[in-house]
C-alpha cells in the first residue's frame, strides 16, 4: 500500500484515472486541507492502482491549542476527515476502513490528539461507515439543514 498526495498536474501522467472515485472539480475545488490517494496493488494485474481518495483538514493538537490566546478564536482540534471516495467496482470489501486506517497511520501528518469527520444528515451509508469502524457519534453539528453529524476518535 502506498500513499501519494494528489497533485493533478502529475497525477494524471499515469496509466491510470481518478476519475472513477471522485469527481475532479471537487478534489481540484478543495484549497482547505490535502487529498491523499491510497494506492495499492490491483488483484488482477498486480500494479499499483488508486482504491481510495481521502481528504483531510489538518488540525491543531490540544497541546498546541492550549497555547491560544483567549481572544483569539477556539482552534478546532483534530485532524478532520473530509470526504472518503472508495472505487466503486471495488466497494464492500473493506477499502473504506483501510483508507482511514492508512491515513491516519500517514507519517507525514502532523501530530494529532484526535480525528473528526463531518456526514451530511442525509448520508446515511457513511453515517453507517463511522459507527461501524468504531467512532463515537458526537450528535449534530450546527443548525437545521447545515447541520452534520460528528464522529470523533481518539489518535492511534
Amino acid at each position: 500500500m502506498k500513499i501519494v498526495t494528489f497533485d493533478a498536474e502529475t497525477y494524471y501522467d499515469r496509466e491510470y484515472s481518478l476519475s472513477k472515485i471522485s469527481p475532479l472539480e471537487y478534489v481540484l475545488g478543495d484549497t482547505e486541507g490535502v487529498e491523499l490517494v491510497i494506492e495499492a496493488a490491483h488483484p488482477a494485474t498486480g500494479k499499483l492502482a488508486p482504491i481510495a481518495l481521502v481528504g483531510v483538514v489538518w488540525g491543531v493538537s490540544e497541546a498546541d491549542a492550549s497555547g491560544v490566546d483567549a481572544g483569539d478564536a477556539s482552534p478546532e482540534t483534530g485532524h478532520a476527515i473530509t470526504d472518503l471516495a472508495i472505487d466503486p467496482a471495488r466497494r464492500g470489501f473493506g477499502l473504506g476502513r483501510i483508507a482511514i486506517d492508512a491515513t491516519m497511520a500517514w507519517p507525514d501528518h502532523p501530530a494529532t490528539d484526535s480525528w473528526i469527520a463531518f456526514v451530511d444528515q442525509e448520508n446515511d451509508g457513511a453515517r453507517r461507515f463511522f459507527e461501524a469502524i468504531g467512532w463515537t457519534y458526537e450528535g449534530l453539528d450546527g443548525d437545521g439543514d447545515d447541520a452534520m453529524h460528528r464522529f470523533a476518535t481518539h489518535a492511534r
